[in-house]
Parts: structure tokens; C-alpha cells; sequence
């Protein structure tokens, strides 16, 4: 029986610039036989082995296995060729490899934003333009609107994408169980100061919501109050448990998130605050407030 490795192209947020992408590989089944063609895609291969999965990063044009601390250098431009070395490199020979086009489509998309992203905060929202972003891209602008309808578009994107790393980070907090509401909240706090200072998020952050069609606004504010509940969960917690003082569940958190979100807006990495010692200095000042 033939076995069958699938790659998923994921992207994930850029730090200082630096794009990375994962890739993620699924061994489904076994086979006897170990044979490797090359094909429109990239190359394809069978293998015998055990079921095992695991995740590959590609940075600048290196294949790096994180876990088994292997890199190989190389400029090649298809996924197949590069995961395909490593996969024999690594001893994974003969695995059917499939990687999914919508992948590589959500994958270029989620480029564009950062790319964008770092535009609207140099230019403006309102000054950028569809040929400074393609330009910045190397793409031309055909090629920009098959991925996005318009800047409008590319904001709302870069702006439910914010939301969406910061609904990611604060949800693995409140789902954890046995963890005290003071423990949750400053880790909360650090948690989301942490996303708030990385170069995309308050690049796009830093754009005015109202430059968008009230469709995309609605969408935006909706990711907001979903993380506002989320938030407001652990204050309550807390206050259930008489950890904090009892007080106005929504005003506590308006007053807490109002604060925070403003990183956003002035944080510079080349400051004289680092995000540990910002959210080090919110909490603080929160715990002062809202402890008994």
C-alpha cells in the first residue's frame, strides 16, 4: 500500500521582517515499495515507514526541521524540490507528496498583507496605492488583483489577521484549566502586549478602521467583541473567586484593553521600552487597581 505525505503551505507572523513559512507533513500509511518521479508539482515519492508527522519552516529559501535541527541552503522556488530533498535528506524517502494550490493561494495572500502592512504604516492608508504595493511585491498589478479586490480589501485582511493572532494567543490562556485568575490575567496582559509590538500587528493597527466599507468594519468589530468576552471571562473568574474587587465587568475590561491597545499606536522597537518591561508596568499598575 502506498503511503501518502501532505504539505499544507501555512504562513505565520513575520518577525523583523523575516518571512517564514510552515509546512506541515502527515505520513498516512505504509508500503514495501520506495520509488520518486518528478512531476508538475514537484516531485513525488513512495516509501515505507510509520505513520508520523511533523512541521518543516522555509526562511529566505532554507529547509530547516526544527526538531531534528537540520537545515539545507538553497534558492530553489518549488516547495516539491526543497521538501522533497529534505524528506531524503532526513531519511523520509518514498513518500506521495501533495501540496494543496489553495495553500500556496492563502500562503501569497497572507504575504501581501505583511508587505502591505508595512506600507500603510510608512505612507498611510490613504497616500498607498495599488502600484506601491505591487511594486514592493515585484508583481505586477494584474497579478495584485488576483489576490485582492483593493487596498480596502488588503486592509480589512490585515486587520482581521491582527485580530485574529490576538484572539489566538488570549483564547490559549482562558482555556487553561487550574490556572488562578491572577495568573490568567497577567499573562493576559503580557500575552497580548507581546502580539500588539510584533511590526505587523501594529502596523496594521495603526490604520483608522472608518477608512473601511461599513461591511468590513462590522466584521472587524465583530473579531473585537470576541475578544473583549474572552477577556472580560477572566475578570470575571476573578471577581467570582474573590480575587479582584467587584466592580463594572465591562468598564474593568474597557479600562484594561483601552490602555493596552494603545501600544499600538506609539510602540517603536527602536524605544526605550521593551514589550516585557511595558507589560511588566500595565500590570502593575491593573493588579494595583483591581486586586482586594
Amino acid at each position: 500500500m502506498r503511503e501518502c505525505i501532505r504539505l499544507g503551505v501555512r504562513g505565520v507572523p513575520r518577525q523583523s521582517g523575516e518571512g517564514k513559512l510552515y509546512l506541515k507533513y502527515t505520513i498516512a500509511s505504509a508500503s514495501a515499495h520506495s520509488s520518486t518521479r518528478e512531476t508538475d508539482d514537484g516531485i513525488e515519492m513512495t516509501r515505507d515507514a510509520d505513520l508520523a508527522e511533523g512541521f518543516f519552516s522555509i526562511t529566505h529559501g532554507n529547509l530547516i526541521d526544527k526538531e531534528m535541527n537540520t537545515s539545507m541552503a538553497g534558492q530553489e522556488k518549488k516547495t516539491g524540490t526543497l521538501i522533497a530533498s529534505c524528506l531524503s535528506r532526513l531519511g523520509q524517502r518514498g513518500a506521495t507528496m501533495e501540496y494543496s494550490r489553495e495553500d500556496e493561494f492563502e500562503s501569497k495572500r497572507e504575504e501581501i498583507c505583511y508587505k502591505a502592512a508595512d506600507i500603510f504604516a510608512e505612507k498611510g492608508f490613504e497616500k498607498t496605492t495599488m502600484d506601491d504595493i505591487s511594486s514592493e511585491l515585484e508583481m505586477t498589478k494584474y497579478g495584485l488583483y488576483r489576490y485582492f479586490k483593493g487596498k480596502d480589501d488588503i486592509l480589512f485582511h490585515c486587520m482581521l489577521k491582527a485580530h485574529t493572532l490576538a484572539g489566538e494567543a488570549l483564547a490559549k490562556i482562558v482555556d487553561r484549566k487550574g490556572l488562578p485568575p491572577k495568573e490568567k490575567l497577567r499573562l493576559a496582559i503580557r500575552e497580548h502586549v507581546k502580539v500588539l509590538t510584533t511590526k505587523f500587528v501594529y502596523s496594521a493597527l495603526r490604520q483608522q478602521e472608518l477608512m473601511l466599507p461599513e461591511k468590513f468594519r462590522d466584521e472587524v468589530r465583530q473579531e473585537r467583541r470576541i475578544f473583549q468576552q474572552m477577556f472580560a471571562s477572566i475578570i470575571q473568574e476573578g471577581i467570582e473567586q474573590g480575587c479582584f474587587r467587584t466592580a463594572n465587568l465591562k468598564l474593568v475590561t474597557f479600562a484594561i484593553l483601552g490602555s493596552a491597545n494603545w501600544v499600538a499606536r506609539w510602540y517603536s522597537p527602536d524605544g526605550p521600552f521593551t514589550p516585557d518591561e511595558i507589560s511588566e508596568t500595565f500590570c502593575q499598575l491593573i493588579f494595583k487597581g483591581i486586586e482586594k
